[in-house]
């Protein structure tokens, strides 16, 4: 059996040589920008636009790398990064922001 341990595979990998490909990158960002979602207010409604804003991203990402992972030959495409960016598009936040109490009169501290 051939098997890599983790010290030998991170040598095999000159420092600062991308290894990622640009497909898996953009996914990759796509999945992040799809989870960076603000926290809501304290408003229950604002809490369940939250819940079902996150559910539904979450529904996203798992369709596609189910796809993805369950493909015969498995590849990243473009469409599946856009899918996922539509999805941000399509549905954007649209509940209350949750705002620190004591910044909401717009000093810092």
């Amino acid at each position: 059996m051939n098997e890599t341990r983790p010290d030998t595979a991170a040598k095999a990998t000159p420092t600062g040589e991308a290894t990622l490909t640009s497909s898996v990158h953009n996914l990759l960002a796509a999945i992040r920008d799809a989870l960076d979602v603000p926290l809501p207010g304290v408003e229950d409604a604002d809490e369940r636009r939250f819940c079902w804003l996150m559910d539904d991203r979450r529904s996203a990402i798992y369709s596609t790398l189910n796809a993805i992972l369950n493909s015969p030959t498995p590849q990243i495409h473009d469409a599946d990064t856009a899918y996922i960016r539509r999805r941000i598009e399509d549905r954007p936040v649209t509940y209350t922001v949750w705002q620190d109490p004591d910044q909401t009169d717009g000093s810092a501290k």
